[in-house]
């Protein structure tokens, strides 16, 4: 309910209803996106947790892989630890998943607001009728008020 009255106010001002609007337009490929990125992370855990668990108590369960493998995402991870438990698999997987996590679903994920933006900007240089829209949602909310205090 909370919620719901929240996005009404938010959608009075026509930048937070543009922002809104490019969210929800860009909400089914963000899914795929979610999925796919999710499904290729947890491949990352299995392998960090398979490769390194043995010798490094940071990646002995799955949930201290998947931790580990987020704070690489952010870049705060100790890399010489793990290379000094395996000098050939920790560079090639560093280098994999920095390429593959950070340039090419970064970049996707740019992309899907980026095309969302794009078409949302399109449709509201079209349609001016967006400004007045607004208009008429404070008006409604202003006499909702008045009528409330009777």
């Amino acid at each position: 309910m909370s919620v719901a009255r929240t996005m009404r106010y938010l959608a009075m001002n026509k930048q937070t209803a543009f922002l809104g609007d490019t969210i929800e337009l860009a909400m089914n490929d963000l899914i795929y996106y979610l999925i796919l990125l999710g499904t290729i992370i947890f491949g990352f855990f299995s392998m960090t947790h398979i490769a390194f668990g043995k010798t490094l108590e940071g990646f002995s369960t799955y949930g201290l892989s998947a931790m580990h493998v987020i704070q690489m995402f952010f870049g705060t991870f100790d890399y010489k630890e793990m290379a000094s438990t395996d000098k050939i698999l920790a560079p090639i997987f560093f280098i994999f998943y920095m390429f593959l996590v950070l340039f090419i679903f970064l970049n996707i994920f740019i992309s899907i607001l980026t095309r969302a933006y794009e078409e949302v900007k399109a449709n509201n240089e079209d349609n001016i009728e967006t400004s007045i829209s607004c208009w008429r949602a404070i008006v409604a909310f202003i006499v909702s008020k008045i009528k409330n205090i009777k």
